[in-house]
């Protein structure tokens, strides 16, 4: 099978892998934004910033930071720069 001969088949393949890769279980315990914030970590599979985030889920950042705040608490996510003032933040590897 090629592309050229049966590109449907090809593409069902490529959706059908990315649909489990983008709909993994995110516990039912988290609120829709932490649960979103989640899925967004593993879409984007690199740190990201506050800023970032709050555009994706159209909150303010102050909000976003105590979302990003409570899923570290939560160990979930961790922070990946920053001492003082966290600059970014990333999926903690060991969890999700």
């Amino acid at each position: 099978m090629s592309i050229r001969e049966d590109p449907g088949v090809c593409k069902q393949l490529i959706l059908s892998f990315v649909g489990k890769f983008l709909s993994i279980e995110v516990p039912s315990e988290l609120s829709w934004s932490e649960a979103e914030t989640l899925r967004y970590a593993r879409r984007l599979m690199r740190p990201f910033t506050p800023k970032e985030l709050s555009a994706h889920l159209r909150l303010t950042e102050q909000h976003t930071r105590l979302v990003l705040r409570d899923l570290a608490s939560k160990q979930i996510l961790e922070v990946a720069s920053g001492k003082v003032r966290y600059r970014t933040y990333q999926l903690l590897d060991s969890k999700f």
